[in-house]
């Protein structure tokens, strides 16, 4: 992270599969600096920066050769999607994707967007419910929608996720 470091712009940086910084001054040109650093770190697929209105990620780089196929298949399906879930007010001014089994900190340690990170599957279980497998991309805001629909609670205002069926017996 030296090349990232020594910008001197460098506020806070979180690492686990990507590595999220947050910049002292983050005009789009000091952004576009801490990308262009971020790129050469090892292991670094893809760097973004947070657009102006902070609610996406622009992509200013992508190194997917080191991917397999269908890794780089995958990656070109849901990163972009993945890395905008993470846009808010108050997120990283910078994000660098890392690629598998690389991390600077905790590998998985709160997501990411590796493909093994978001293939990670999501059970309820209770005696009456009946076996249900779905392909969905499900996230955890799915899962209040889902389990208040199961027990025919209906939503009193508007709300994220998605109320996925489960089956009773």
């Amino acid at each position: 992270l030296n090349a990232l470091m020594s910008t001197g712009n460098v506020a806070f940086n979180y690492s686990s599969t990507a590595i999220e910084t947050w910049l002292t001054d983050y005009s789009m040109a000091k952004k576009q600096a801490a990308a262009e650093a971020m790129r050469i770190t090892p292991g670094v697929i893809a760097t973004y920066v947070k657009s102006d209105d902070g609610n996406s990620y622009i992509r200013t780089s992508v190194n997917t050769s080191s991917l397999s196929k269908s890794s780089r298949d995958w990656f070109k399906q849901h990163a972009q999607e993945l890395v905008n879930t993470m846009a808010w007010s108050g997120s990283a001014d910078v994000v660098g994707l890392l690629q598998d089994r690389t991390t600077y900190g905790a590998f998985g340690d709160h997501g990411g967007a590796q493909q093994d990170v978001q293939s990670i599957p999501m059970v309820f279980y209770d005696p009456g419910l009946k076996t249900v497998k779905y392909k969905a991309a499900a996230r955890l805001v799915d899962i209040m929608p889902t389990v208040m629909r199961t027990m025919g609670i209906g939503a009193y205002k508007p709300m994220d996720g998605t109320a996925y069926y489960l089956k009773t017996k």
